[in-house]
């Protein structure tokens, strides 16, 4: 892996556990299921350099779930960490090709037939779980490039009921896995900070928001469910 730059300006950037541990997974389809301020951006742009490792001269896809969210990312995160590697940046398209002939393409994911016209060996979804599940559909059928090194798909954000749970829960094998990491486990977050959302996250959601794993939606009825108590 290459020493990426650290998007605050604070040096080189220092991996924590999760983050290492999500970017050097030999499953072919990891999810970090991450709490609020865990750093799951940082963790996006560490496989990222592991996939490229992995693959270098190849293509790998990068999604967000929306515009807004990939310009963020792009400006905020990637170009201040890549800012070495990056030979050139297509802004209509929002490609990179990098100084080892890699290329990264970058795509919205509100559209999702417009994954159809790329294969690659690679990918990493930011966000899973404001994306359909038809995205992660597609995107699996596109890594399938057959010079790649190691095919991998990478997956990051608060953990959403529904598809996702569906995917990985439970999963740790060379096909699925699952990485939870809490919001105290990111030592750089602001003394404060951990205190301040713990008092004002709901306690029903405590467990998807503070320590990363899934938690049933409340209903009407019974919005402060817990299966703890409410399920014999």
């Amino acid at each position: 892996m290459w020493a990426l730059n650290d998007p605050n300006g604070d040096g080189y950037l220092k991996p924590l556990v999760h983050q290492r541990d999500f970017a050097a997974s030999t499953s072919h389809t990891t999810y970090l299921a991450g709490a609020w301020g865990c750093g799951k951006s940082v963790a996006d742009l560490l496989y990222i350099d592991e996939s490229i490792a992995l693959n270098s001269g190849l293509t790998g896809i990068v999604m967000q779930p929306t515009h807004r969210m990939l310009k963020e990312f792009i400006t905020t995160q990637f170009v201040p960490s890549y800012q070495d590697m990056i030979l050139k940046w297509d802004r209509t398209d929002n490609i990179f090709n990098l100084r080892d002939s890699s290329r990264i393409i970058f795509l919205s994911a509100h559209i999702p037939e417009r994954i159809e016209m790329f294969n690659a060996a690679w990918a990493v979804l930011d966000e899973a779980g404001l994306m359909q599940r038809r995205i992660f559909e597609r995107i699996q059928a596109r890594v399938r490039v057959k010079r790649a090194g190691c095919l991998r798909i990478g997956l990051t954000g608060t953990p959403h009921y529904g598809w996702l749970k569906d995917e990985f829960e439970g999963q740790d094998n060379d096909k699925r896995r699952i990485i939870h990491a809490r919001t105290a486990d990111n030592p750089h977050l602001h003394p404060d900070y951990v205190a301040n959302l713990t008092a004002a996250c709901p306690a029903r959601l405590a467990k998807a928001y503070l320590e990363g794993h899934f938690v049933p939606p409340g209903g009407a009825v019974y919005p402060e469910w817990d299966t703890d108590r409410h399920v014999i």
